[in-house]
Parts: structure tokens; C-alpha cells; sequence
């Protein structure tokens, strides 16, 4: 079946937050339609613009990258920063595929973030490991694929690769040389994990 798409009035969920926020700050978005078929649906959110603390890591895979990048921001809200204060762990993790290597053997650059807590948006303190920088993203409009368990790279992939059948099959533009991986658990928890693909459009 083709997929189809639905608009919607922009609006926040109603019952904000997310139940996969666990109660934690997460970054707000309102949602402005889906593409559906048989066994898949992309939600269409608009994130406004909002600080992150982020890391670049050079990786093979992304497995490695997240390990990599969350010490080092993990360390940061753990108080390696200008006033070193404790900041509140937020979700998701957001790992983003920024520069892909060129070759088999080339590494690809992955930017690992943080949403930096609505309390500190506009006073976060400053990182003092150097590979640690706050990030300014601004605003977005991704199509988002959704799931469950444990995911890695492969999950991940795959995932992506359903997205953009989607959206190739709605005629949908879309950026084709990145995608946003946002988990919201942490390792320890079992059941109820939610895990999603962001693809950007254009």
C-alpha cells in the first residue's frame, strides 16, 4: 500500500510529556501530520531551536561513537564544567551522523548530544574538556520512525532504510546524507525501551 500522508494541526501532545520521557526534561515538538502504509508510520514533528551539549567523535561504527561521546558528556553533567555543578540527565541521547567517511576503512564523524535541561537553557555552564562544546541547534522538521528493545547500529540502519522508503514513496524530500538516532533508556532498563530515527526534511 502507498503511503499517504496526514496533516495535522500543529499541536504539543496533550499529556506532555511523552510516557518514554520517564519523567525526565525532554525537547518539546509539535506534530504536524504522518506517512503511513502497512506496517510502518513516520510522525512529522517541528523542533524548535534548543541548546545541547554535544561531542564530535570519529568512529567506524556508531556503537562506538555513543560509548565514546556519552563519557565525555556523561562526565559534564557530572560536573567537568566552567561552574562544576551537577546538571540533570535529560533524554534522549541524540547521536547524529555528521561527516561519513569516504572509504571502507575511513571513519565517519558522529555528533553525540545532550538536551541541555530547560533550566539551563539560557545559563548552562561551559565544559571544560575541550572535546565538549554547547550546541545551538536550530530549528527542525524530521520525520521520525519509532521502536522498541535494545537497538545498534544494524537496528539503527534498518530503521533508517525503512524511513526513507517511506518518504521515497511519498515523494517526500528529504536530506539523504545524514539521519538522527534518539534513545531514551538507559541500559539498565528492560522493558518499555523507546528508541527512534530522525530524518530531516527538506
Amino acid at each position: 500500500m502507498l503511503s499517504i500522508l496526514v496533516l495535522l494541526a500543529p499541536a504539543v501532545s496533550a499529556d506532555w510529556p511523552p510516557s518514554f520521557c520517564h519523567g525526565i526534561d525532554c525537547p518539546k515538538y509539535t506534530v504536524t501530520g504522518n506517512f503511513g502504509n502497512d506496517s510502518n508510520t513516520l510522525e512529522v514533528r517541528k523542533y524548535p531551536t534548543a541548546l545541547w551539549t554535544s561531542t564530535d567523535v570519529k568512529a567506524n561504527n556508531e556503537d562506538t561513537a555513543l560509548m565514546t561521546g556519552f563519557g565525555r558528556l556523561f562526565s559534564y553533567i557530572s560536573g567537568a564544567n566552567a561552574k562544576k555543578e551537577k546538571v540533570d540527565m535529560t533524554s534522549p541521547v541524540m547521536c547524529r551522523v555528521k561527516e561519513v567517511g569516504q572509504g571502507p576503512f575511513c571513519n565517519t564523524t558522529f555528533t553525540v548530544s545532550f538536551f541541555v535541561p530547560f533550566k539551563h537553557q539560557e545559563d548552562a555552564p561551559q565544559p571544560t574538556d575541550p572535546s565538549v562544546y554547547l550546541d545551538m541547534v536550530e530549528d527542525r522538521e524530521v520525520a521520525v520512525l519509532q521502536g522498541s528493545g535494545y537497538w545498534y547500529q544494524k537496528d539503527v540502519l534498518n530503521y533508517v532504510a525503512k524511513a526513507s522508503k517511506i518518504l521515497d514513496e511519498s515523494d517526500v524530500k528529504y536530506n539523504s546524507s545524514t539521519y538522527t538516532f534518539a534513545g531514551y533508556d538507559p541500559p539498565f532498563r528492560l522493558f518499555g525501551r523507546h528508541n527512534e530515527v530522525w530524518i530531516d526534511l527538506v
